[in-house]
């Protein structure tokens, strides 16, 4: 479920009163978080199936775009190749 569907989903079973605004507000933070986790762990898988160039490249472009900083960038790169070693 994307997030749309998920609010959406939510004010439903608020107005049918199946549940209350703060358990609507909680389930969504639950829902929130775990998206997140899940999120990191996906990335996580790609960046670590990347070759050095392919790595390189992506930095270089996030760095470019304003996306990350060169620091963090340098931090992912590090833990990339320690990953690998």
């Amino acid at each position: 479920m994307n997030d749309a569907k998920v609010k959406e989903t939510l004010a439903k079973w608020v107005a049918s009163d199946k549940i209350t605004p703060e358990q609507s507000s909680k389930i969504y933070e639950a829902w929130y978080r775990a998206r997140l986790a899940i999120s990191k762990v996906i990335i996580a898988d790609k960046i670590l199936k990347m070759d050095e160039a392919k790595i390189d490249e992506v930095l270089t472009n996030l760095v470019t775009n304003g996306k990350i900083d060169g620091t963090q960038a340098g931090k992912i790169k590090a833990w990339w190749t320690a990953k690998h070693k």
